[in-house]
């Protein structure tokens, strides 16, 4: 039996592109593995070594188009804001717009977020990671101390919960913003 093959940074990114063109359009149960291999070329073998799940492959290209996002927003402007409200709903709303922007696939994302799959965690941690440190610079207006680091778990947790009750179509968009809001009025974010 052959190995797989390595995958190149263009084969990764055609089927991070291909996964997201398939979410977009059909949501989660309408595409298969065998579709992205259909339309990319790479090996099934090569494929599953990679990414051993369809929760996977979607989690994978989903995180990196949000830490993508993220990064650009951090580059180009860093936490913009008068308040470390105001510069937290602006770093949020570049998420929020790109989930909202494309619902099906952004429901998709969520199931496969709790899945529960232990293959998936590394992703997870990656996107947890990354959100956290830009939560709490947007917090903190530069670089962050314990009460940021604290409050931007809080924030991001507050965050995530609401998008899986939006993604569950229990609540509007909106809800998402609001949510975040209230919470860090709670935990004594100021205006």
């Amino acid at each position: 039996m052959l190995p797989a093959h390595p995958l190149s940074v263009e084969q990764r990114g055609r089927i991070r592109d291909t996964v997201l063109d398939l979410a977009v359009n059909h949501g989660f149960d309408g595409w298969r593995i065998s579709d992205v291999i259909d339309r990319t070329g790479v090996s099934s073998r090569t494929l599953y070594k990679y990414y051993p799940s369809k929760e996977y492959l979607l989690l994978d290209a989903m995180i990196e188009e949000a830490n993508r996002a993220l990064d650009q927003q951090s580059e180009r402007s860093g936490p913009r804001g008068r308040t470390p409200r105001s510069r937290v709903l602006r770093t949020l709303s570049t998420l929020n717009e790109l989930l909202v922007a494309y619902p099906s696939s952004s429901r998709a994302m969520v199931r496969a977020l709790t899945c529960g799959q232990e293959a998936i965690s590394p992703l997870l941690r990656n996107f947890n990671d990354n959100m956290h440190m830009t939560v709490a610079r947007a917090l903190a207006g530069g670089e962050p101390g314990d009460p940021q680091w604290a409050a931007a778990a809080v924030v991001q947790q507050v965050w995530f919960a609401a998008l899986v009750s939006w993604a569950s179509n229990l609540t509007g968009p909106e809800h998402i913003e609001q949510s975040v809001i209230r919470a860090m009025r709670l935990i004594g974010v100021n205006d």
